[in-house]
């Protein structure tokens, strides 16, 4: 039976709700963690920005954001290069999307069984995905082959630029945001509470979720708000911590653009065994969902055989 479609309403739990609360622990990351001056958390935040959405750039720098973060606007590969670049034009190739989505295909339809079953435990949900790709494109069409569009791989360019200028920062680890995130009263509070509570080891940590998946039954709690994903995966590309040292390694492993970012990001993880935590409730909002902007990277879904 076809199953599984994507992307159901993005729902958030109050960031008030944990803001406000004491008592976190003062466990830092084995990483560290820079500070600016007093002692007040200060971390790179790389914010992936299509140059012509100049509302979500104002927006950014007349929020609270650069109170608490060092803003560094990632515009490499705007949709106009792309479209210009014959050193490394993309290609679309079929066998290739197979070949990245063999390794990953159970967890995103596992994970989509899951939705639409309440609050069935995700790891159930992967335990009941089809044991074929062909049965899992079958179930999902939406994870069929099919080309991507030039936002894609503009959107997708911008977050390996990013990576790489984290490796090349020194710094241990570093934020990656999307123009189209919204900062919340609380959001300072919150992040500032993560950063002083991370897990000993982590790679990646998502921070902003999305598509309606939050933590469920099952999953590992680490230091009260950081759910233990296994086999990782991301939610969205929203907004992330990302280690160094796994910059290094996504580096390695993520090339041309083949799958959209997110998927690729889940690929490099679930390859390279990463180890990755949800946050929950989230730190931002995400401006394309609630109807503050409109969607600028588009997806052109593949249509049914």
């Amino acid at each position: 039976m076809a199953i599984l479609g994507q992307g159901a309403r993005h729902r958030q739990r109050s960031i008030a709700a944990v803001a406000g609360r004491s008592g976190f622990p003062a466990r830092r990351h084995s990483l560290g963690s820079p500070t600016q001056a007093g002692g007040t958390a200060a971390i790179d935040c790389y914010i992936i920005h299509h140059a012509a959405n100049t509302d979500r750039r104002a927006y950014l720098e007349g929020c609270n954001l650069r109170s608490y973060a060092t803003m560094r606007f990632v515009s490499d590969w705007p949709p106009e290069r792309i479209a210009q670049d014959t050193e490394r034009p993309y290609r679309y190739d079929p066998e290739r999307w197979n070949a990245a989505m063999a390794g990953i295909y159970r967890t995103f339809v596992g994970y989509a069984y899951a939705q639409q079953n309440g609050r069935t435990p995700w790891a159930f949900g992967i335990w009941h995905a089809g044991r074929t790709l062909e049965s899992a494109y079958a179930q999902a069409g939406w994870l069929r082959p099919r080309p991507l569009t030039t936002s894609e791989q503009s959107c997708y360019r911008n977050h390996v630029s990013a990576y790489a200028r984290i490796l090349a920062s020194g710094a241990p680890f570093a934020l990656v945001v999307e123009d189209d995130i919204l900062v919340g009263e609380h959001s300072r509070g919150y992040l500032r509470r993560i950063l002083r509570s991370l897990p000993e080891e982590w790679d990646v940590i998502d921070i902003t979720g999305g598509v309606s998946m939050d933590p469920r039954g099952g999953q590992a709690v680490v230091n009260h708000f950081f759910y233990r994903v296994d086999p990782p995966r991301d939610r969205t590309t929203y907004g992330y911590l990302v280690s160094r040292r796994f910059c290094a390694r996504l580096l390695e492993l993520i090339g041309d653009p083949v799958l959209p970012i997110d998927w690729a990001l889940t690929d490099a993880m679930t390859r390279a065994q990463a180890v990755v935590y949800w946050t929950y409730p989230t730190v931002f909002g995400h401006g394309s969902k609630v109807g503050k902007y409109s969607e600028t990277v588009t997806r052109v879904m593949p249509e049914d055989p």
